[in-house]
């Protein structure tokens, strides 16, 4: 008998509070890699709480976050500074709205992503300056892996353009390519879909199982369009209230009463919701 991997992020009784307000409380779930795990539920159920614990935006005092790594070697998120999170651990987030260097080109905004790499290759910039050894070599593969990315989100020809002229739809996909140039283990996305059309949320399903399949990266993920959730998801963890009321697959979480009362509407809405696989269907929600 197999014993099952140990997963990439454990989340076990998580709790954070505000004043007397629990926004997430004592919630448990797990993340594996090479997998993609939905987080949904109703606006004010805890959602983008629950990120902000994980990227040390806050710092709960209640509960454990356990990122595994290679060599059973393992990070306390819960105990790390947020720019340790992101440069040691490799928790790479993204946001609701979008946040890029709008002035700076697109293939600049990528670049900088990268800085983890490029810092102690430069020796504190004088390797930089005369553009020698450790630095151009550094440099010369930060600007490989940001052209590669370019070239997967469809932006190659934009490269040069600054970022902050790009449609809506190009600037979502700039930012998940600039969170994976920083080579991250757990790539947390946040309504990634908001704004989109459904041709561009289809071609969001597909950058992220390219991501996930191709990259050995886990993807936490918060949506409300369950078009995305249901079509790519391995795994889904519904919180209503900040309490997790399901954790399961697609299919699983799609027919659980409880999600149904607190999030999907009636039954009779629940059954018309896109299955994984399914793309001729209208959205439901």
């Amino acid at each position: 008998m197999s014993v099952p991997a140990v997963p990439l992020l454990a989340v076990d009784h998580l709790t954070m509070r505000f004043g007397g307000l629990a926004a997430v409380n004592d919630v448990s779930f797990e993340v594996r890699k090479g997998e993609i795990t939905a987080v949904i539920g109703p606006n004010g159920a805890g959602k983008t709480t629950l990120f902000n614990c994980l990227t040390g935006f806050y710092r709960p005092r209640i509960g454990r976050m356990t990122l595994t790594v290679e060599g059973g070697n393992y990070y306390l998120l819960e105990r790390m500074e947020g720019f340790r999170i992101a440069r040691e651990a490799r928790v790479v987030r993204t946001f609701q709205t979008t946040r890029l260097f709008a002035g700076m080109s697109v293939l600049e905004n990528l670049m900088v992503a990268q800085y983890r790499e490029l810092m102690p290759a430069s020796k504190l910039s004088l390797a930089g300056l005369s553009g020698i050894g450790f630095y151009r070599r550094a440099y010369r593969r930060a600007g490989e892996r940001a052209l590669y990315w370019l070239e997967r989100v469809g932006l190659l020809e934009a490269a040069n353009n600054a970022a902050g002229t790009l449609a809506y739809g190009h600037q979502r996909r700039l930012e998940i390519a600039r969170a994976m140039c920083s080579g991250p283990r757990l790539l947390c996305i946040d309504e990634p879909a908001a704004g989109l059309n459904r041709r561009e949320s289809e071609q969001l399903n597909a950058l992220l199982l390219e991501i996930k399949r191709q990259h050995d990266v886990a993807v936490l993920l918060i949506e409300h369009d369950m078009r995305v959730v249901m079509q790519i998801s391995d795994h889904i963890v519904v919180l209503d209230h900040g309490v997790c009321i399901a954790d399961g697959t697609p299919q699983e979480v799609r027919a659980d009463p409880a999600v149904i009362g607190a999030y999907l509407g009636t039954v009779d809405t629940a059954v018309v919701l896109p299955a994984r696989g399914d793309v001729s269907r209208e959205d439901a929600c």
